[in-house]
């Protein structure tokens, strides 16, 4: 019974439970999934069955963690925001818009809500380090930065389909390139479909490695003077180490501007204010903030002497028609989610059933040459999905998990809580331009497992775990 009672709350554990978080960069899934992951399409995913694994273990382990979970109101609301929105979500299948053509959308998002939903609320409960977290994510910014340089410098794919990665050919439309000064450049799409998701790793990896880089100063144990032999070894380490993640922050933050993505870019200068917001009083952290700062603009001076044109052509400077199909394009996905929004206020049109009302809306009133598609704005995609009231669910979601993880700072001070924080205004910044924060399975896990775990227990900072 006493071992039971400690693998439940062994710090490992915890850590284990969080390790489906290292799935999130790749668009993996099985060609023909095995029961339950056959009938929908986002339990397909590897990263879907590594996460109903892990809930599955903290069932068996006896939930641990919930009792005190629910010690905290800021929790409390973002868990029953969580479990309204997943209901309502499940509601409204039974007056989705291609409910009897295509009944399986809204079940799919109803299924992807309700997986990364209780996943999120898992880690939350069980709390497992936030450095342990970051650590996982820095990681997955250098295997995305590595396999997405390479990518960008042969103009090609690796031929690494086997983990996901599609068919990259800068010539061939439908592929993501900047177009300028006759030359179509391929953006890095790493492992996953779009070179914008695969920004959102880029944009996590480096709030990430900032995040470890600002810990160890804060720690302030590199900057005293060593006492003993033990202790100037332990010291070199730490510096060593922080020195590493300093190049490995460079690294990350270099793909990010090859990304080109504009809301990654300016979604990363607002979040990045919200953190230097929270650490500007903490004197032990000046040479490392003033380190970072002094090197992303030495990195983007760099970048733009190097891909000026390119800059020129996304920023929408030039006349490119690449980019001008890509803005027209935004807008007209926008305007008819107002339409959506105006056909049912209310109750929405159905879990994901927004880009099957765009393809009905262009197929009947336009003579637009598209497909339907997501809005690229999350928070006009969940208003025609779900309603006014699936609406105000999402905020009360996001309002309540912000507050919750703001608390756990104050009371901790622990920066890597906060850098997540600030990588959740950034992804939040990011949905008023793209959808994929919300309607993918890796862009809703990258968004939303980060808030739950700086909202969790603090024991885990008291316990030193790594």
């Amino acid at each position: 019974m006493r071992l039971w009672h400690r693998l439940r709350e062994s710090p490992w554990m915890r850590s284990v439970l969080a390790l489906p978080l290292l799935l999130i960069p790749y668009w993996l899934k099985w060609d023909n999934p095995p029961e339950p992951f056959a009938p929908t399409y986002v339990m397909g995913f590897f990263l879907s069955g590594a996460m109903l694994l892990a809930i599955s273990l903290w069932l068996l382990l006896g939930m641990p963690g919930i009792g005190r979970f629910f010690q905290r109101a800021g929790r409390l609301g973002w868990a029953l925001a969580w479990a309204l929105l997943i209901f309502w979500a499940i509601l409204t299948q039974t007056w989705a818009f291609v409910e009897r053509q295509e009944p399986g959308v809204a079940q799919n998002f109803a299924l992807q809500m309700m997986l990364v939903g209780t996943y999120c609320f898992m880690l939350a409960c069980t709390a497992p380090s936030p450095r342990f977290v970051l650590s996982l994510f820095v990681f997955n910014g250098v295997i995305v930065a590595l396999i997405g340089g390479a990518q960008v410098a042969c103009q090609c794919a690796l031929g690494l389909a086997a983990l996901g990665e599609v068919k990259l050919d800068p010539m061939r439309s439908g592929v993501s390139v900047i177009a300028a000064e006759g030359v179509r450049w391929l953006r890095p799409y790493a492992l996953l479909p779009h070179p914008n998701v695969t920004a959102g790793l880029f944009v996590v990896g480096v709030f990430a490695a900032a995040g470890l880089v600002l810990n160890m100063a804060h720690k302030g144990t590199i900057y005293r003077a060593p006492t003993n032999t033990l202790t100037m070894s332990w010291s070199k380490a730490r510096h060593a180490l922080q020195i590493v993640l300093i190049v490995i922050w460079a690294g990350i933050a270099w793909m990010l501007l090859l990304s080109f993505s504009r809301g990654a870019w300016a979604g990363t200068g607002i979040g990045a204010l919200v953190v230097l917001a929270g650490v500007i009083g903490k004197r032990e952290m000046r040479k490392s903030l003033l380190t970072l700062a002094a090197l992303g603009i030495a990195l983007g001076a760099v970048f733009f002497v190097l891909y000026r044109p390119l800059i020129m052509a996304r920023t929408g400077a030039g006349q490119e028609n690449t980019e001008m199909r890509s803005l027209a394009d935004r807008v007209v996905y926008g305007q008819i989610a107002q339409a959506a929004i105006t056909k049912a206020p209310l109750i929405g049109l159905g879990g994901g059933n927004t880009p099957w009302y765009a393809a009905s809306y262009i197929a009947w009133y336009t003579d637009y040459d598209l497909q339907g598609d997501h809005v690229h704005n999350v928070y006009l995609e969940t208003w025609g999905d779900l309603g006014l009231i699936g609406f105000v669910l999402f905020a009360a979601l996001q309002g309540f998990g912000v507050f919750a993880a703001v608390q756990s700072y104050r009371r901790t001070g622990d920066v890597a809580r906060l850098v997540m924080i600030g990588g959740w205004v950034t992804l939040a910044v990011v949905g008023f331009v793209d959808h994929y924060p919300w309607s993918m399975v890796m862009g809703q896990t990258l968004w939303m497992a980060p808030i739950a775990v700086a909202m969790g227990e603090e024991r885990s900072i008291s316990a030193g775990e790594a």
